[in-house]
């Protein structure tokens, strides 16, 4: 499958891919200013991707500056071959997402090296293995403004 429309790619470009009924991947690529679709064609793989944009005169495809897209190896060869004078534009979207990724693990992490400092509370006892009054004085510590 692909489809490549009569519009033609404006300087300002995005790519990514699409996922359809049968779980198969496209490549979509549309025209930012338009918001028209420039191609959409089969799967995600440079051999394939790159002969269909190549069917876009190469004029035209010299006058795109800019292609926004993730943050796919693929998708980057594909711009870099196709679209030669096209920066790369990372989609923001991709870029909060690993940002929030890495601070969840970052997270994670600390709280279990927490919990594995952390000595186990006395069962047996009703304070929870702390000195009489010893909780009292760790919630003041942690939320001084409370008191």
């Amino acid at each position: 499958m692909e489809a490549l429309s009569g519009e033609h790619p404006t300087p300002q470009l995005s790519s990514d891919e699409v996922a359809v009924t049968n779980g198969d991947l496209c490549t979509v690529l549309t025209n930012k200013v338009a918001g028209a679709m420039v191609a959409m064609m089969e799967g995600m793989k440079v051999c394939v991707i790159t002969p269909i944009l190549a069917k876009i005169p190469f004029e035209t495809r010299t006058l795109v500056t800019e292609v926004t897209l993730d943050m796919s190896e693929s998708m980057n060869a594909i711009v870099k071959q196709a679209l030669p004078n096209g920066t790369l534009v990372l989609d923001r979207f991709h870029v909060q997402h690993l940002v929030s990724d890495v601070g969840q693990d970052i997270r994670i992490g600390v709280r279990r090296d927490s919990h594995q400092r952390r000595e186990p509370p006395d069962q047996t006892s009703p304070t929870g293995g702390r000195p009489r009054g010893q909780l009292v004085v760790e919630v003041n510590a942690a939320f001084p403004h409370a008191q």
